[in-house]
């Protein structure tokens, strides 16, 4: 599951904040953390789906930069023949219990 997700262009967004990796929940360690995303965006980038990790200072001070790669990297069509299925889910998190 990625954070959002351009389906013609096959790019998948993950937004970053520091504390997934300062201080992260679960009992895991800020080493188990960043390998689970490493192997995660590896998985992604093997079907061809292009990854933008999108932080913080992306959002603030390099709003601009952010756009204009993404402009340029939605204007490239995604891959014809998809070894993958987008499946949308519901808008928010899903409900436990």
């Amino acid at each position: 599951m990625v954070d959002g997700w351009y389906d013609d262009a096959a790019i998948a967004l993950e937004f970053d904040g520091k504390l997934k990796y300062t201080d992260p929940w679960r009992g895991r360690t800020p080493g188990q953390v960043l390998w689970e995303e490493k192997r995660r965006e590896d998985a992604l980038r093997s079907l061809d789906v292009r990854v933008v990790r999108i932080a913080d200072e992306d959002v603030d001070r390099g709003w601009d930069a952010l756009d204009r790669r993404l402009r340029g990297m939605l204007g490239v069509a995604g891959p014809v023949d998809r070894r993958f299925t987008a499946v949308p889910r519901a808008i928010g998190r899903p409900r436990v219990g």
